[in-house]
């Protein structure tokens, strides 16, 4: 079965949008800076956490399938569709600001198929999936 085949098979379930913008360096601030969003179809589903010395939790963590092989830096930015991320003070759903754990990349025997992204609120990488 041929890369093209699998992902032509699963495109029904990629129903959401992850937006990535290329981390391209640091202002003279040390702030990190980033190139224009790119959109792709994805499939968000949450990711169970382990963190040390306790059971595994559920901590606003998900896993972003993207609907296509992209080389993702871990220190880019990504932004998640609005109903992952939480209610501002008039009632209406924000998307979240996510910090970029881990890229993983599913391959067949052609290569890289999809791109996988693990992602969460938080700022703590010490975790196990």
């Amino acid at each position: 079965m041929g890369t093209f085949r699998i992902m032509t098979q699963l495109k029904h379930l990629f129903v959401h949008t992850a937006g990535i913008s290329p981390w391209t360096g640091q202002n003279s601030f040390g702030e990190p800076t980033y190139g224009a969003q790119v959109s792709y179809a994805a499939r968000i589903q949450p990711a169970t956490v382990k963190t040390p010395g306790s059971a595994p939790v559920l901590a606003g963590t998900v896993k972003v399938f993207l609907d296509r092989y992209v080389p993702v830096d871990p220190r880019d930015r990504i932004v998640l569709s609005s109903e992952y991320g939480s209610r501002n003070d008039s009632g209406t759903f924000e998307a979240p600001t996510s910090k970029l754990f881990e890229v993983q990349y599913l391959s067949d025997s052609t290569g890289p198929v999809c791109t996988v992204l693990i992602c969460g609120k938080s700022s703590n990488a010490n975790y196990s999936l």
